[in-house]
């Protein structure tokens, strides 16, 4: 099963969720998910070098 790690480095904490296989099937692969995380943890009002945005890492195995 894949792992999404989440790494606040403000905060300095780390959390490590198990990530469903469906959801790489329904977004086409990890470049989907990855746009999906982008997009959910994003605010549309958020200016591209602003430190609430984040920086994401995928490593397809």
């Amino acid at each position: 099963m894949p792992y999404t790690a989440y790494i606040n480095l403000s905060e300095k904490s780390i959390k490590i969720e198990l990530t469903d296989l469906e959801i790489f099937q329904k977004f086409i692969g990890s470049r989907g998910y990855a746009a999906k995380l982008l997009y959910d943890m994003t605010d549309p009002a958020v200016k591209p070098f602003d430190p609430e945005n984040p920086l994401i890492f995928l490593q397809v195995c």
